[in-house]
């Protein structure tokens, strides 16, 4: 039970004591009606909100299982229903001035919509693109509506979308491309170390600057090191991408956790890097680890490493080096952190992901198992963040985990192994299921009062 709560519930016993006049004993109670109000709304907004996602994506999946059957002048107006009925949102909530939540909300939507409408017109008329053209348009759409609900969400996104279209042109060579961005770092770390308790503005600058960088580093690191993996062999070992990988995480986990114990933990979200790169790193690993077809390249090229025990005792000695040092500071910083900030949630997924390439590295090939631990991590994270963003009153932190589960929904509409209509039957009755529960216990609320 929230403060409020309990205080309202204690206030007739206070009147009624002497200890608080009548006058005051009614202001104090419309006060605190108004932010019980304000807080059960965002949950209800919440929940309302996943729970009609979820039906939208069921009846688009039983579009889709029908998608043959239609000729292509309604495949093409299909196409441009998600943007209208994003742009409808749009002046729903300009009109309404609501807040902050349904902002982000609906540019999320319209990102979403735009991504849809792009991949539905070039499958129908059969349009060859690249992946620099397809981020360039959904950045030259996407952004004015980012600019006009001045959007933090959007600015991310757009911040992905530009890393993306950086690792298409990087350069082949993946040790320059590595130790470039770890000299960058380098200097982003002792900027941050130099300037920020003395400096604020200088300590924003330094931030802003790993900001960049640390999802940049995993980004290219483990996207090249994939990438590579798709033109070796399974008995074949490429040093530079796999033994950079495991520097780039065991880097990024120890700098993620670095937030736990440090000033930048009580930071806003956009001057916490450390937060940021923990929700970069999940998207990209989870989103890689629930490809299945993709990750037996990935997992077989990995498992390499374990015949490089034997061989090469010294470059295996630098990278083992590196994940328990990483998994040290982990430990360490976990158990600390976990009794201070609601902050750090961002920090445990980032570093759980690490802990979960880093258990592969050992084990080697049982790719299954890690598509089975990213899903439980995606929905886990995704809850800790909605649970926290509620308890906390913080739409950031909401607007977080949400963005975990509709990522996760998006996922599960390509890969699965499950038939089509059965995965839109079950999004459309736990979307029915959520929206009618939510609805009938607000409703058994209001006649309460």
């Amino acid at each position: 039970m929230s403060f409020e709560k309990e205080l309202l519930q204690r206030l007739p016993k206070y009147e009624a004591d002497g200890l608080i006049d009548n006058q005051s004993a009614l202001r104090l109670k419309e006060h605190l009606k108004l932010q019980v109000s304000q807080s059960t709304s965002i949950f209800k907004t919440s929940l309302y909100f996943a729970g009609f996602l979820l039906i939208i994506i069921g009846s688009c999946l039983f579009i889709r299982n029908l998608w043959d059957c239609l000729s292509i002048t309604i495949r093409l107006c299909l196409a441009f229903v998600p943007l209208l009925m994003s742009v409808a949102l749009g002046i729903f909530v300009l009109y309404k001035q609501m807040g902050n939540l349904m902002r982000e909300l609906v540019v999320l939507a319209n990102y979403l919509a735009v991504f849809a409408m792009i991949s539905i017109i070039s499958s129908t008329l059969n349009i060859n693109g690249n992946l620099y053209d397809f981020c360039l348009t959904m950045i030259c759409l996407c952004l004015p509506i980012t600019f006009i609900f001045r959007s933090s969400t959007g600015s991310v996104i757009s911040l992905f979308l530009l890393l993306a279209i950086n690792s298409e042109h990087c350069s082949d060579r993946y040790f320059d491309l590595f130790f470039n961005y770890a000299i960058l770092a380098s200097i982003g770390i002792f900027l941050f170390w130099k300037f920020y308790s003395a400096k604020p503005v200088l300590g924003i600058i330094a931030c802003w600057i790993f900001c960049i960088l640390a999802p940049i580093i995993m980004g290219n690191s483990i996207g090249n090191f994939i990438l590579h993996s798709l033109f070796y062999q399974t008995n074949q070992f490429n040093p530079p991408n796999e033994l950079g990988m495991i520097i780039a995480m065991g880097f990024l986990s120890s700098v993620l956790l670095y937030s736990a114990t440090s000033r930048a933990s009580k930071l806003p979200f956009w001057k916490n890097p450390f937060l940021l790169s923990g929700v970069v790193g999940i998207l990209i690993t989870t989103t890689q680890m629930n490809t299945i077809k993709l990750n037996s390249h990935f997992f077989n090229n990995m498992s390499s490493l374990c015949k490089f025990w034997e061989t090469n005792n010294g470059d295996f000695a630098i990278a083992f080096t590196f994940v328990v040092i990483a998994l040290v500071v982990w430990l360490h910083l976990f158990v600390k952190a976990l009794r201070t900030y609601p902050q750090i949630w961002g920090s445990i997924v980032g570093a759980t992901v690490f802990i979960l390439y880093t258990t592969n590295f050992f084990v080697g090939g049982q790719y299954l198992i890690y598509v089975i631990l990213s899903n439980l991590l995606m929905f886990v994270s995704a809850f800790l963040f909605v649970y926290k963003g509620i308890k906390n009153k913080s739409y950031l932190l909401l607007n977080v985990g949400i963005l975990l589960l509709i990522w996760q929904a998006i996922i599960r509409m390509f890969v699965s192994d499950l038939d089509m209509l059965l995965r839109a039957s079950l999004f459309v009755i736990f979307g029915v299921i959520l929206v009618t529960t939510n609805w009938y216990i607000n409703s058994k609320r209001q006649n309460q009062k």
